[in-house]
């Protein structure tokens, strides 16, 4: 692989990945933001951050030249979700998600709001994706809270109301995002397809011990080993900070599967958060999210091919 061809999808992974700010502490998410906030291109700040921080941390991100992925999930009465977006509309995100579960009124009387606003901080208007089902679901726990229909059927009735009714795009698992963007087709073709649930799983527990891993030119190997080798932990805790864990998500795949079905993005929380050294851990998915994207999306091979930045 040429050297500006890699640099093209390294430069497209870090649009490509985003960091979820889940740290169990207020205190725990500036010190990511402060440590990540250098190299990392979006963040995305779920519930738990966003109470404890509000404007604040929201102000903090920004600073730092990110962009912000608001996971709040809204789930209200129409009128309720409106006045909501009103107010996120104010503090200059450039993702919001709302659950699909509010139905369709409630996601077009988002989609509504939006449209009367003006465009955002960064020239664009904030864009809306619709959570189908929550990657802790497994088809056992879709049935246990009364949910007739199989699971994967669910998700596609979801996600064609949410399409219908304006959303830019579905937070899906990544195991959903092959049918998915056969039935909507891949961007810019169809919606933004962002799935959580990723994670590297090598085999032998090791990144060295799998083709998926390391890539197939001898430069992008050394750009890994240099990586491993210079770690302030060496070796082991490169590859402690490669494995991730399950944790609660149920439907994961690695990024390969995800980028090769057809997802836009990925999102990244605990492998890289809760490793011993954040940024070490982040660069390593920034190089095997390029080489996904190399094998499967062909954006980087093709320089006319890369996709206008997405604000």
């Amino acid at each position: 692989m040429h050297k500006d061809v890699w640099q093209r999808c390294l430069d497209e992974a870090r649009e490509r990945l985003i960091v979820a700010l889940d740290a169990p502490t207020l205190e725990e998410v500036y010190r990511l933001v402060e440590v990540l906030g250098p190299e990392v291109r979006w963040f995305k700040v779920g519930m738990s951050a966003f109470y404890a921080g509000h404007r604040s941390l929201l102000q903090t991100i920004k600073r730092s030249g990110a962009r912000i992925f608001l996971d709040l999930k809204l789930h209200d009465i129409p009128s309720t979700v409106a006045r909501t977006v009103d107010i996120i509309l104010d503090l200059g995100v450039s993702w919001l998600t709302l659950h699909a579960l509010g139905g369709g009124k409630m996601l077009l009387s988002a989609r509504e709001r939006v449209e009367k606003q003006s465009v955002g901080e960064r020239g664009e208007r904030l864009k809306l994706f619709a959570v189908t089902v929550l990657t802790t679901h497994d088809a056992r726990s879709w049935q246990a809270i009364g949910m007739s229909w199989r699971l994967e059927e669910s998700t596609e009735h979801l996600a064609r109301f949410a399409i219908d009714a304006g959303m830019d795009g579905l937070i899906c698992a990544p195991t959903e995002v092959r049918d998915l963007a056969s039935l909507f087709g891949r961007y810019p073709n169809g919606p933004y397809l962002v799935t959580p649930g990723v994670r590297l799983e090598p085999d032998q527990g090791s990144p060295f011990s799998s083709a998926e891993v390391i890539p197939s030119s001898l430069e992008e190997k050394r750009f890994l080993l240099q990586d491993a080798n210079h770690s302030s932990s060496g070796r082991s805790f490169f590859e402690r900070s490669l494995r991730g864990t399950r944790d609660d998500q149920v439907r994961i795949a690695t990024p390969e599967k995800a980028f090769q079905d057809g997802a836009y993005a990925v999102v990244v929380g605990r492998p890289i958060i809760s490793a011993q050294d954040p940024l070490d851990a982040y660069r390593v998915w920034v190089k095997r999210t390029a080489r996904a994207l190399f094998e499967y999306d062909k954006t980087c091979s093709d320089p006319t091919k890369i996709r206008t930045r997405i604000r």
